[in-house]
């Protein structure tokens, strides 16, 4: 369909389905669609123009459920790195306590390497601590 135009189906779809969709043209495609019930021409151009916007609805329902997919991995990604840090907190704070209690017992006189083998310290670090004690 182009009557010196230039125009081609695609150009006509297009344009119908910016018609079809407007509250103003409205009117128009409606008594577009009633001549095309005789016009094979612009029966072609209809029906083309339902094929296009059922692409565009397609790929509507496409983007939307890679967008899910997307908006899944992201919100797992940031729920593994909080886990992670909370583990990181928890295990510094394990490590914390091992020194204090450490620190404790070399205070009370206990054995470097019974300090170290009670609370899973290495020997060196219990040593270290006691350097500080005292």
């Amino acid at each position: 369909m182009d009557r010196g135009t230039g125009c081609t189906f695609p150009c006509y779809a297009v344009a119908l389905s910016h018609l079809r969709n407007s509250k103003v043209y409205g009117d128009i495609y409606h008594e577009l669609e009633e001549i095309a019930l005789e016009d094979k021409s612009l029966r072609d151009v209809f029906q083309h123009c339902e094929e296009l916007s059922m692409e565009q609805e397609q790929r509507q329902v496409y983007d939307g459920q890679v967008k899910q997919i997307m908006d899944k991995e992201a919100a797992q990604r940031e729920a593994e790195l909080r886990i992670q840090k909370a583990e990181e907190k928890v295990e510094k704070k394990i490590k914390e306590e091992k020194e204090a209690i450490a620190c404790c017992l070399l205070e009370k006189g206990m054995d470097i390497e019974f300090v170290a083998d009670s609370t899973e310290l290495e020997k060196q670090k219990s040593f270290d601590i006691q350097q500080d004690v005292q």
